[in-house]
């Protein structure tokens, strides 16, 4: 926790402030965290970029302090810090005048040229906030490029392939990236794959253990805040996320009520990003899918049969959204909560009976999203309603 946040803070010049807290910055800090794979110890990485927007860190020794306080400690630091100085800290350098970024940033093997873009990239998200529009991301960062390769994964998974290449694949997918198809897979390639996969574990049983002993193994960090296992503080990965869903919620198939449940109720998600939040979702609907199969494809309409689910994440923030959509209802309600809640000071009675509220509105709306998977006359369509029901008649 830095000391003196907010005298620090309101010294910063209005748009200096605004590129520290605006939520496209902390966005690009989450990609970059989970790209490189990064933990904590004491400080977070929000803590790092406050010390160098108030001047407490000069830029040469950002490396030196990440390398105390964070891990990993290898050549990976040295990449991360240089996208996180060149994307997040170089569109302040009128301000921070007595930096030398040209210096610094090639000394970490980079060249300022390719970070120029992230000074008005910066500019045009902040601006785009400031009226309330949603600003993407994937473009400035060349995640696209990533995608690419990973197709190239997937096009190998094809029909052309014998059966023994195609579960060779497979198996290492689950084990080492199944992340990536998590987040951002072609949704007509997935489609396919999904098709090929739901043949191989129906003609295979042992096969399809097998690709759930692959996700226990996954060691890709799927989100960024502290996590415990039990007592004991672990990493927030793939297989000990599914570790401790299975410990919470048993190992029998379950409803997308008792999904919610947990992605809300526990200590370890109740932190998370939106977006992690959904990425997490994803993965444990993945777990379902598989493990239960056929049985958890019952009820859903027959186009929306999957093993890895195919809908691509969208970050997205209540109240940031594009002009002529309308809100529904419980968006509404979620910002007359936000705004009552301003007059009330922190960890008062008023303000969690408030922050309570909200969470509540945003489960019926996240209930109502995954309501529109099912078919009208399905049964768990028809449990999910009753959830909602409940749930706002309880309000």
């Amino acid at each position: 926790m830095i000391k003196n946040f907010d005298e620090k803070l309101n010294k910063l010049p209005k748009d200096v402030r605004e590129y520290l807290l605006f939520e496209t910055g902390s966005r690009l800090e989450r990609y970059l965290i989970q790209n490189y794979q990064i933990s904590s110890k004491e400080y977070t990485i929000g803590d790092l970029l406050c010390m160098v927007y108030f001047g407490d860190l000069s830029l040469e020794k950002v490396l030196d302090f990440f390398r105390e306080n964070f891990e990993p400690s290898d050549e990976r630091a040295k990449k991360f810090i240089l996208d996180l100085i060149g994307i997040r800290i170089l569109p302040i350098k009128d301000y921070l005048k007595n930096e030398d970024f040209e210096y610094v940033i090639y000394n970490l093997g980079g060249n300022i040229d390719d970070y120029n873009k992230f000074i008005e990239f910066s500019r045009m998200a902040a601006e785009k906030e400031s009226r309330g529009e949603m600003v993407e991301i994937d473009d400035i960062l060349g995640i696209k490029k990533g995608e690419e390769q990973f197709e190239e994964t997937l096009n190998r998974l094809s029909p052309d392939l014998d059966e023994k290449s195609e579960k060779r694949d497979s198996l290492k997918v689950f084990e080492t990236s199944i992340k990536q198809m998590l987040v951002s897979a072609d949704k007509d390639i997935l489609e396919d794959y999904n098709l090929a996969l739901m043949e191989l574990i129906t003609d295979d049983v042992k096969f399809k253990r097998d690709l759930e002993n692959s996700l226990y193994h996954n060691n890709e960090l799927l989100t960024t805040s502290k996590f415990k296992l039990g007592e004991k503080e672990e990493k927030p990965t793939i297989g000990n996320w599914l570790k401790d869903f299975i410990k919470r919620v048993g190992t029998k198939n379950f409803s997308n009520v008792t999904l919610m449940d947990y992605l809300t109720k526990n200590a370890n998600t109740k932190n998370l990003y939106t977006n992690e939040r959904v990425l997490l979702s994803k993965l444990l609907q993945l777990y379902r899918n598989l493990k239960f199969f056929p049985e958890s494809q019952k009820g859903l309409r027959e186009e929306n049969w999957e093993i890895i689910p195919a809908e691509e994440i969208k970050e997205t923030k209540i109240g940031h959204r594009s002009i002529g959509v309308p809100k529904t209802e419980a968006e509404k309600n979620i910002e007359k909560l936000e705004e009552e809640s301003k007059d009330f000071e922190e960890n008062s009675l008023e303000k969690l009976a408030i922050e309570e509220a909200i969470d509540k509105e945003k489960k019926i709306e996240e209930l109502r999203f995954m309501a529109t998977k099912f078919a009208e006359d399905s049964l768990e369509k028809k449990a999910i309603e009753e959830e909602i029901k409940k749930m706002e008649h309880e309000k």
